[in-house]
C-alpha cells in the first residue's frame, strides 16, 4: 500500500537507482519501491547469496521488470583491485548495459 501511494508522487521511469546493501531488508525494500515507481534498481552487496535471493524474489514480484545484481566481491576481483573511483566507472558501463 506505502509503495503504491510513492509510486503516484514519483515517476523513477527508466531512471536507474544504485542500491548499496542490496541482499539486506532495506535494500530490499528500496529496490521494490523504484521499482513500483517504474525505475530500475541495480542491487549491490558483499552477500551474494543473500543478493541472488533478493534479486529473485523482486523478479516474482515484479514479472516484468529490470533488475540488476551485482556482488561486491565478483567486481573487486575483475575489475577493481579495491579502487572505489573505478567501481564508479565500472557501474557506470554496467548501467548503460542495462
Amino acid at each position: 500500500m506505502i509503495r503504491r501511494e510513492i509510486a503516484d508522487l514519483f515517476s523513477l521511469r527508466d531512471r536507474v537507482a544504485l542500491i548499496t546493501g542490496g541482499a539486506g531488508l532495506l535494500g530490499l525494500h528500496h529496490a521494490a519501491t523504484v521499482l513500483a515507481c517504474g525505475g530500475i534498481p541495480v542491487l549491490m552487496d558483499i552477500d551474494e547469496a543473500g543478493l541472488h535471493r533478493t534479486q529473485n524474489g523482486l523478479q516474482e514480484e515484479f514479472k516484468q521488470a529490470a533488475l540488476s545484481a551485482v556482488s561486491w566481491k565478483q567486481w573487486e576481483d575483475e575489475e577493481s583491485e579495491g579502487r572505489p573511483l573505478e567501481c564508479v566507472v565500472w557501474l557506470t558501463r554496467l548501467l548503460h548495459c542495462v
